[in-house]
This record gives structure tokens, C-alpha cells and sequence, in this order.
């Protein structure tokens, strides 16, 4: 969704009327300073006319000197408020429009993002079903098929829940806690990944006598298969990922540590914005929607817990997601 003109004219026209206010109320400083003088300089006349003694005539003199140095301060003090207030309305004009012009950028490439994402399985699970009826095929030909067609259907529903549960986290998503054994359910995990990618390293190490964690299960397995997933993702070696599970007497921890292309430091906090995926989504190898994240940052957050990212040696990056025990 590119910028409109509207924003870019509401742009202009709101630092051009900065600008001009700006620059009036300079103008208006100036001629009020010289008005000032002017009558400061009226009043001692006036009072070097009047028969007065020298002691009466220094006395008023210092008056005098004294109002104008308070109307010379008063004046400097509203120009430095005023210019401090146009500094501070200049700056959230431009915040404003740049923060535009990446929710625009986020949407132009979400809506590409999910567009490729669906039509990819779509197409898949198309060109099977027409190959299971068109075609004469022996059952295991047929079984390879189908069973093609179920992970893309899979891809499909995850994708949807993704989406809807993206949805919900704005206001009526709620986790509902139990007590949880965390290294099981990444155990469990990791299996199926292991099965998807066998290619891929894995390993999951828990200290001894884990406490369980208070926490939404269906949360806490959106947050692993999506930093697990990610790890796999954005990866241009052999996949390693490595699970570690530690706790302290209030906290659980979590790390997911991978060896792929890292995330620059710049995006480690833009990375869990909706939508947000660093490049162009148009010539990206790898997919996504740039929900991922977002979603995972939402349910540690509702879970009142924290996530961080490190960087992993010699490549890749560490997410740590702690969480309350209770």
C-alpha cells in the first residue's frame, strides 16, 4: 500500500505552516524588542526632562534598566519556549510520516508475502489432485501424493491460524496457564522437525530438576515452532539449532540458538513489528508474512515475560525468552 498524495501534500503543508510560524513569530520577536526600546528610550527622555534631583533621577534611571531587562527576558523566554514547541511539533510531524511510510512499506509487503505463501501450497495441492484424477498411478505413487498434499494443507492451516491468532493479540487473546514441562514439549518439537528436516542438527539440553512453567500451552508451542521454524528458515548452511532450558527461583529460560544469517543490530527490536521482514519481499528466496515474531513478542508479553536476541558464534543469533514461574 504506497503512500498517498494526501499524506505526502498533509506532509508539506504541515512544515510549511511550521516553517511560517516559525519565521512570523521571529519577525514578531524583533519588531516587539525594538518597540520595547523605543518606549524604554521615550520614558528616559521623559524623565531627564523632569526636575528631579540626581539621586531621584539614578533611582528611576535603575527602574527603568530594570523593566527593560525583564521585557528583553520575558521576550527571549517566549521565543525560546516557542521555538522549543515548533522543534518538538517538527519532530513529531516527521516521526509521524516516516512511522507512514513503514506501515505502508510492512503492508506492501505482507500483502506480497501472503499472496506468494498461499499460492505456492494452493497451486501444490491443485496440480496434485489433478494428477491423482487424471492420471493411472500405482498406490505408492498415490501415497507420496497424498501425503504431499496433507503438508501442504498443513502449511495452509498454519498459516490461517497465524493470521487469525495475529487478530486476536491486539485485544482478546488470553492465555490460559497450566503447568507445563518445557523440555518435554521441546522434545516433542523438535522431533517433528527432525522428521521434516532431517538434514538438520538439533539438540535440546535442560537443567536438572526444571520447575514447570504457569503458561499457555498452545502460547508457549506457537512460540517454539515459530523461532524453531525461523532458525530453519533463514539459514544458507546445514541447520543447527540448539534448545537450552535454564531457571532461577522466580524465572524460566528459554534459548533458541541457530547458525544462520543472523539479524543485524540495527533490526533486533524492528524484527517483532507487525509485518516487518528486512529487504525487498519481491526478490526474497525465503517465504514468511512477518507474522512470526510479532506473534511470539505478543504472547511472552501477555505472559508477562521478556524476549531478547543475541548474536551466536561465529554466525546465527540466540533468542532468550524468559518467562515467570508462577
Amino acid at each position: 500500500m504506497p503512500v498517498t498524495k494526501r499524506t505526502k501534500r498533509l506532509r508539506f503543508f504541515s512544515i510549511a505552516l511550521i516553517i511560517y510560524m516559525c519565521a512570523a513569530f521571529t519577525w514578531w520577536a524583533v519588531l516587539l524588542r525594538k518597540r520595547t526600546i523605543e518606549i524604554h528610550n521615550l520614558k528616559v527622555e521623559l524623565l531627564l526632562k523632569q526636575d528631579l534631583t540626581a539621586a531621584e533621577e539614578a533611582r528611576e534611571m535603575e527602574n527603568l534598566n530594570e523593566k527593560l531587562s525583564k521585557q528583553n527576558a520575558m521576550i527571549l523566554g517566549e521565543a525560546i519556549f516557542f521555538g522549543l514547541s515548533l522543534s518538538i511539533s517538527f519532530w513529531f510531524v516527521y516521526r509521524s510520516y516516516r512511522q507512514a511510510l513503514q506501515v505502508s512499506k510492512n503492508q506492501t509487503n505482507f500483502l506480497l508475502a501472503i499472496t506468494h505463501e498461499f499460492k505456492t501450497p494452493i497451486a501444490s495441492i491443485s496440480l496434485i489432485l489433478q494428477t491423482l484424477l487424471k492420471r493411472k498411478l500405482k498406490e505408492e505413487q498415490k501415497l507420496k501424493l497424498s501425503s504431499d498434499a496433507l503438508r501442504e494443507t498443513r502449511r495452509l492451516d498454519s498459516l490461517v491460524n497465524n493470521l487469525l491468532l495475529s487478530a486476536q493479540l491486539d485485544s482478546k487473546y488470553k492465555p490460559f496457564p497450566e503447568y507445563l514441562d518445557l523440555c518435554n514439549i521441546c522434545q516433542t518439537i523438535i522431533e517433528e522437525y527432525r522428521d521434516k528436516h532431517p538434514e538438520a542438527i538439533f539438540e535440546v539440553s535442560c537443567a536438572r530438576e526444571l520447575p514447570k512453567a504457569f503458561a499457555d500451552k498452545q502460547g508457549i508451542t506457537a512460540i517454539i515452532h515459530n523461532l524453531v521454524g525461523n532458525a530453519i528458515k533463514y539459514n544458507e548452511n546445514t541447520p543447527k539449532v540448539s534448545i537450552h532450558i535454564t531457571s532461577t527461583d522466580k524465572e524460566i529460560s528459554l534459548s533458541i540458538a541457530d547458525n544462520g544469517i543472523g539479524i543485524p543490530d540495527a533490526e533486533k527490536k524492528q524484527v517483532f513489528d507487525r509485518f516487518y521482514r528486512s529487504g525487498n519481499e519481491a526478490t526474497r528466496k525465503t517465504k514468511g508474512t512477518g507474522l512470526g515474531l510479532f506473534i511470539t513478542k505478543e504472547i511472552v508479553k501477555a505472559h508477562r515475560g521478556r524476549i531478547s536476541i543475541e548474536n551466536n558464534s561465529p554466525s546465527g543469533a540466540v533468542f532468550i525468552v524468559t518467562l515467570p514461574i508462577e
